[in-house]
């Protein structure tokens, strides 16, 4: 599969930092000024690299305590470019178009994600599946999830200058609060907490948060652990 790719630091006039990946890092930056109304003050990009995603994550472990909101950190950018510059890269690794085409296809299934945290639990292979219509929301999910997509607006708009982010999450929280968890606002909800998440492996979200929001962003996204040894026990006893 194609792992190549970048990893960017950007800031806004806010000080606060993203760190992102990206296969067109440029293209992707672009996007952001133009899509998500962000100013961008200060940038940098790595080379291309073959372990960017682990790279990117690394980042994120490192300065977890400081995260404000999905990529965005409270620290300082020459910092970050300094730790990123000092990193051991892989390089760049040759890719066929089958491996590409096949690469995407995995990406958009979002299913049977390998993680290597519990990979090392006892020596044994877990997957993590995500199920996305397995959530029905009570209302005590409800209830936290406006309050969570309120601080999630203001982080948009007043720390990260995502003004299009925020108008998205405000749309949803006022939707919320008109109709309830609509079949569409139950969509918007996990698209929102896919998109804050979307760079953390499914299953080392505990990495970047813990305790009952880790729980509940695991059920919001409908996510499952499960044994690849007992399953593969199971299916050769049924056979």
């Amino acid at each position: 599969m194609n792992e190549n790719g970048h990893v960017y630091v950007i800031t806004n006039e806010t000080g606060r930092v993203k760190i992102g990946r990206a296969k067109n890092p440029t293209q992707r930056l672009r996007t952001l000024e133009t899509q998500s109304g962000l100013k961008i003050t200060k940038s940098f990009i790595s080379p291309l690299i073959g372990n960017y995603e682990k790279a990117e994550v690394d980042l994120h472990a490192k300065y977890k305590n400081k995260r404000v909101i999905g990529e965005w950190f409270d620290v300082n950018f020459n910092e970050v470019v300094s730790d990123l510059s000092i990193m051991k890269f892989d390089s760049p690794k040759e890719v066929s178009v089958s491996d590409e085409k096949a690469s995407s296809a995995v990406k958009q299934m979002c299913a049977c994600i390998v993680l290597n945290d519990l990979n090392n639990f006892c020596g044994e292979d877990w997957t993590a599946e995500l199920n996305l219509a397995k959530w029905k929301p009570i209302k005590s999910d409800v209830d936290f999830i406006v309050c969570d997509l309120e601080e999630a607006k203001n982080c948009y708009v007043d720390d990260c200058d995502e003004y299009k982010l925020g108008e998205e999450v405000d749309a949803v929280i006022n939707s919320i609060k008109k109709s309830g968890m609509t079949l569409d606002n139950i969509t918007g909800v996990q698209n929102i907490y896919k998109d804050i998440f979307y760079s953390y492996p499914v299953g080392e979200i505990r990495k970047y948060v813990s305790g009952e929001y880790a729980d509940l962003v695991e059920k919001i996204l409908g996510i499952t652990y499960i044994n690849e040894n007992e399953r593969l026990v199971n299916e050769k006893y049924r056979q």
